[in-house]
């Protein structure tokens, strides 16, 4: 049995709800993510289950990132090493990364790592930080076309194939998950992922100021061609047109800002080889800080609220249904796991419910939840006594908390006709 919790709540979770089991890799579900990351944070919850512990692993990685990208500086263009530095360190892309509870600052740790390895030509270095990245995130595999232009290595067919042989049957498994979730990118979104790696904006999807920033970048990258490694291009540009395209002309859609936060050095080296060094660095502090600042002030209202859902569902005692189960991860930091803790994905799921009261937990704007459309079913067999919405300014990271009591019968008319 394990325990986990936060100041003086503590509940008993079993063995299947470790960490591990909150992504449920080790329990035959089927996360879109490798499940490197997972097996990480289960050992990192051996020594504190605390939200601060959990959140200090990314820290790590950002900390350790910075090492990295300041050896890589070294051996391309040392005079810009200062200046690169304090500008991922005042980074609002880079900071937001490192105090989530996800894999993006690792897979970026990764990928410094493999540069790093393949500039001092250490092969087998190398191919472990690569086999680091593709089983951290899948967006580790752009490493792979990345590193060929610093050559072939024997290491990467043995990479890839170790991939391929947890990927192929991973993905067989999903073959039913719906894939056509997001919407299809359009050129303003590609603009708007430039200006967001620059700005470090938290913002829903088309946000002006993030595209407006993101003209300006590429108009005087395009102007200035500064001179930097075909590496360094390659690094901030293949990502971001291949994920592009990928979603626009396909059902696959895998465009999402953040998960392009690790092409950010990539992109500060770029303007810090084209533009001057005091008014770059003046320009970026401000325009990060103009990112920063609301989110320091009142840090929920950017992300996720599921502090502020954890201390709602401490006042009922009934039964917790988490819809999709992708978003349940956070609770178990939290201390909420079996027997109170159910993961839903689909309707029959919650047949445990049936004869019960329960607390419906959801996030409303997810496309997932959209278009499964329960709350049509709980509205049948249940009867809303309140909810709460803990806002968001994403709407992808809205939270909607509501307390249900069993009606045992559909509504009458009247009830309907009063709706």
């Amino acid at each position: 049995m394990r325990f986990y919790g936060l100041g003086q709540a503590s509940f008993q979770i079993d063995e299947a709800m470790s960490l591990v089991g909150a992504a449920q890799w080790r329990h035959g579900f089927q996360d879109v993510h490798p499940p490197l990351y997972y097996a990480f944070l289960e050992f990192w919850g051996q020594f504190g289950s605390g939200e601060f512990w959990l959140r200090s692993s990314s820290v790590l990685a950002s900390l350790l990132s910075f090492a990295l990208w300041i050896r890589l500086l070294r051996q391309w263009r040392p005079e810009l090493a200062l200046t690169c530095v304090f500008m991922m360190a005042v980074s609002f892309a880079d900071l937001q990364q490192a105090r989530e509870l996800r894999m993006y600052a690792w897979l970026q740790l990764w990928v410094l790592a493999y540069f790093c390895a393949l500039l001092e030509n250490r092969p087998r270095l190398a191919a472990l930080a690569l086999l680091l990245a593709s089983f951290t995130h899948l967006f580790g595999l752009f490493l792979v076309p990345l590193g060929m232009l610093r050559g072939w290595s024997r290491w990467i067919p043995l990479v890839v194939g170790l991939w391929l042989a947890w990927g192929v049957p991973h993905y067989l498994g999903q073959q039913n998950h719906p894939l056509d979730l997001r919407q299809r990118p359009d050129l303003t979104m590609g603009l708007e992922a430039v200006g967001r790696l620059s700005a470090g904006r938290v913002a829903a999807f088309g946000d002006r100021p993030s595209i407006a920033l993101g003209v300006l970048v590429l108009g005087w990258l395009l102007w200035r061609r500064p001179d930097c490694p075909r590496l360094v291009y390659a690094w901030a540009l293949l990502p971001l047109i291949s994920v592009w395209l990928v979603s626009r002309f396909t059902s696959l859609q895998i465009f999402e800002f953040k998960y392009l936060v690790w092409t950010t050095p990539a992109w500060v080296y770029l303007l810090a080889a084209s533009l001057p060094r005091v008014p770059l660095i003046l320009g970026w502090t401000l325009i990060n800080l103009w990112g920063a600042l609301p989110w320091l002030a009142y840090p929920h209202r950017w992300l996720a609220d599921w502090r502020g859902v954890a201390q709602e569902l401490a006042s009922d005692p009934r039964p917790i249904y988490v819809h999709p189960s992708m978003m349940a991860a956070p609770l178990f930091c939290y201390g909420y796991g079996a027997p109170r803790l159910n993961l839903v994905d689909e309707w029959p799921q919650l047949e445990s419910a049936v004869g019960q009261n329960i607390i419906w937990v959801t996030t409303p704007n997810h496309p997932y939840v959209r278009q499964q459309s329960l709350r049509v079913g709980l509205e049948k067999f249940w009867k809303l006594e309140q909810e709460r919405d803990f806002a968001s300014q994403l709407p992808s990271s809205d939270i909607r908390v509501s307390f249900w009591r069993w009606r045992q019968a559909p509504p009458s008319s009247k009830e309907n006709q009063a709706r």
